[in-house]
């Protein structure tokens, strides 16, 4: 299996940090393209710890909280929980919107949204 990331995004948050990132918009844009989970006129991602590890197998739990705790700090990612169930504290994610909207632009590449101060 192949893997990319930006590498702007990787200037500023790392390489897991970015891998992670280009995996979280894959589901997002699937869930887009099928209109699944769509909360608050936003499309979102919920998966564990465990089963991002999955999804991305050289990275280890800690090193995915870690990624996780870098892309939300910065705010290119935003974290909410919509379980049904109270005790399900799967968590949620989706891109900012001012990044989604760089992101999924027609107009140009709409890549390399995060600057380094």
């Amino acid at each position: 299996m192949r893997y990319s990331f930006d590498g702007d995004i990787a200037s500023v948050v790392g390489v897991n940090a970015a891998l992670l990132f280009e995996c979280i918009c894959f589901w997002l844009n699937i869930n887009a393209k099928n209109n699944r989970n769509l909360v608050d006129k936003k499309h979102w991602v919920y998966m564990s710890v465990e089963n991002f590890t999955k999804k991305l197998p050289f990275l280890s739990k800690s090193q995915v909280r870690t990624a996780l705790d870098k892309l939300l700090k910065i705010g290119i990612l935003v974290r909410d929980n919509y379980n049904r169930l109270s005790y399900d504290k799967t968590s949620w994610y989706t891109v900012s919107d001012e990044l989604w909207n760089k992101i999924t632009s027609p107009k140009g590449s709409g890549r390399s949204p995060i600057r380094r101060n």
